[in-house]
């Protein structure tokens, strides 16, 4: 009888223990996918955070770049408007510049013209004088004809 109690506790034992087992791999195998989803859990979770970080990083990236960028084209439009001023100034120096150079051409055909006036001014009075030097010779030629014949008449009659 001790012996068939001993078998009946050793089998009651042993039975327990596959139960408990079978409970623990019950349990386990239960836990495992637990475990593994709040592994991934915690992958998503510290995968999750580093990305958060990246964009909080990035963000704060790009929000300097905007800034950086907004100040580079208020730069930009400051000097554009800027050469456009010195553009227009440029510009005027140019057309002064021409406008000055079409006032010394100008100027330059003035002074020719009086020198030309002057010269032709000249010419025209020694003109005049050769002339009037033509016609006194002329006049004294015919006046030494005149003499010659009133020279000769007088004689003719003497």
């Amino acid at each position: 009888l001790e012996k068939a109690i001993s078998v009946d506790i050793v089998n009651i034992v042993v039975h327990d223990h596959v139960n408990f087992t079978d409970k623990t791999v019950n349990v386990c195998e239960r836990c495992v996918p637990i475990e593994t989803v709040l592994q991934k859990d915690f992958i998503k979770k510290e995968f999750y955070d580093m990305l958060f970080k990246k964009y909080n990083i990035l963000e704060k990236h790009c929000i300097s770049l905007e800034v950086d960028n907004q100040l580079k084209k208020e730069i930009f439009q400051r000097n554009n408007s800027f050469s456009q001023q010195s553009a227009l100034t440029f510009n005027q120096l140019f057309e002064i510049n021409d406008l000055k150079a079409q006032s010394q051409s100008k100027d330059t055909v003035i002074v020719k013209l009086k020198e030309r006036l002057k010269s032709l001014s000249g010419n025209v009075q020694d003109g005049k004088i050769e002339r009037e030097l033509e016609e006194i010779e002329t006049i004294n030629i015919e006046l030494d004809h005149r003499v010659k014949k009133l020279v000769a008449e007088n004689e003719h009659l003497k």
